[in-house]
């Protein structure tokens, strides 16, 4: 599939070890001036000393690229016991207008892998063609 302009609903499926199931997250493609804050961000200067803040940056950010939850892959509570899917979809019965926030209080870890993923990780070195042809060969030798 090839890239595309600046897109508004990406999707990034992740393996969560919590509840051993697939998680979908939609998300928009950020903006150069988005990019460029949240490498600024990323360490804060407190006095004389620079801190950290990789973490809450990669959450604030996260939850701001975020565009959407994949259909019944969170719940909250509703009562005692009881659950209820989340669904970012305004026409739906399980529309849940805070979902943002509930993300945030309680999937951080989601919103910090989509900052990191969309952020810092989004492309990397790939092989040619040409060193792809080589490894095949290579294993036909063996």
């Amino acid at each position: 599939m090839a890239r595309r302009e600046s897109t508004e609903q990406n999707l990034l499926v992740l393996q969560d070890n919590l509840s051993d199931s697939t998680l979908g997250v939609f998300y928009r493609t950020p903006t150069t001036k988005e990019r460029q804050q949240y490498l600024n961000k990323r360490t804060v200067r407190e006095s004389k000393k620079f801190k950290d803040n990789s973490i809450a940056n990669r959450v604030l950010f996260g939850k701001k690229i975020m565009t959407g939850l994949r259909d019944n892959d969170f719940e909250r509570t509703v009562g005692d016991g009881e659950y209820q899917p989340i669904s970012t979809d305004k026409k739906s019965p399980d529309y849940y207008e805070d979902w943002k926030d509930w993300m945030e209080e309680h999937c951080s870890d989601v919103l910090m892998i989509l900052g990191y993923r969309v952020f810092e990780a989004s492309c990397y070195p790939g092989r040619s063609e040409e060193d792809l042809e080589e490894d095949k060969e290579e294993d036909l030798e063996k």
